[in-house]
């Protein structure tokens, strides 16, 4: 029994993953900031948020296809045109 009593005390005491929590508590509150401000700033109707979120979506697809149809042409010859 006392041995289990000197694992329990040496738990409680340790401190080897404060620093762990510390940093997952800050990560997680600089999210919750920016999703506020992103809130602040945009939104949240169809011209706020919803409208940043489609626009994003709209632009990507169009990135993408652009980005698949430059890489079907051809590069130009060292020749001129």
């Amino acid at each position: 029994m006392l041995n289990l009593k000197n694992i329990a005390r040496r738990f409680i005491t340790d401190k080897s993953g404060a620093v762990t929590v510390d940093w997952v508590a800050l990560t997680a509150a600089v999210v919750i900031i920016g999703i506020g401000i992103v809130y602040a700033v945009f939104g949240s109707g169809d011209d706020g948020v919803n409208g940043l979120v489609t626009n994003l979506t709209s632009e990507l697809g169009v990135a993408a296809t652009n980005i698949s149809g430059a890489v079907a042409t051809t590069l130009p010859t060292s020749g001129g045109s």
